[in-house]
């Protein structure tokens, strides 16, 4: 596949969300409201994904009335975890739904990003899982949120010191090349021109990358994060613009 397929996906699948989200989000919201949030919007970081890649706008207008749901969700779900020892990477749920709302404008409640920060660490995902998206997903979010311990290891660098930054490299397949690229480049303060050239080689590898699932919707969108506010020091709201509009300029469409 290739990344205009992707688009073509996503521009297809956000018309059928639209629908569906237009029939699904009163029911939803009634059952969040009056039982239990965690169970009532547990697979909505799948429905919206196409939203936040085709038409974010329609996520900020649409869906803000999540956002407090999403929060009470957040609570119980911390609530339900032993005190301490792994869990599960199923709480990446949360985290995706919540970046992908905070990347389209719908903002949070604080507490809520300092509750899924504490999970990071906590996550037990393996880079060699069958489905290694969720250890690269748990790697970007802890780079996203500067919970440095989680992405020191697995960028493979020691917890202290310097990482070497090379401008404008490219990784193709290679995720932890990606993470340790990034990584240096927060840490040192690089402008967003040197790390343009990764994300666009991302952007066009995507599709075999999520073919042999080393990456999801989840894992782009927290990378595009990290590319366009910590290192672009653009505004949170708009990081699916940009990427939708750095995705789209790749294969020639107005974005």
């Amino acid at each position: 596949m290739s990344l205009q397929k992707e688009i073509t996906g996503w521009t297809r699948g956000a018309e059928r969300a639209r629908e569906s989200i237009a029939e699904r989000l009163p029911a939803a919201i009634e059952r969040a409201q009056s039982g239990l949030a965690r169970v009532a919007l547990g697979t909505w970081n799948e429905r919206i994904a196409p939203l936040v890649f085709a038409t974010p706008d329609h996520v900020r207008t649409d869906l803000a009335a999540l956002a407090p749901l999403v929060d009470k969700a957040i609570r119980e779900e911390d609530a339900t975890l032993p005190a301490e020892g792994k869990v599960s990477f199923s709480i990446l749920t949360w985290l995706d739904l919540a970046n992908e709302l905070e990347c389209c404008g719908v903002r949070l409640a604080p507490e809520s990003w300092s509750t899924m920060r504490r999970w990071i660490p906590r996550i037990d995902a393996k880079r060699d899982h069958e489905r290694a998206h969720y250890y690269w997903t748990t790697a970007f979010a802890a780079l996203t949120l500067d919970e440095a311990s989680t992405y020191r290891r697995a960028a493979g660098v020691d917890a202290i010191g310097t990482i070497p930054f090379t401008p404008k490299q490219t990784f193709q397949f290679n995720m932890q090349g990606l993470l340790r690229h990034l990584a240096a480049a927060v840490e040192a303060k690089a402008p967003l021109a040197d790390v343009l050239p990764a994300w666009d080689d991302l952007l066009q590898s995507y599709a075999l990358m999520r073919d042999a699932a080393s990456i999801d919707e989840g894992t782009l969108l927290w990378i595009a994060r990290i590319v366009f506010v910590r290192i672009g020091g653009r505004p949170l709201a708009e990081v699916a613009h940009a990427l939708h509009q750095s995705a789209w300029s790749l294969v020639g469409l107005t974005p």
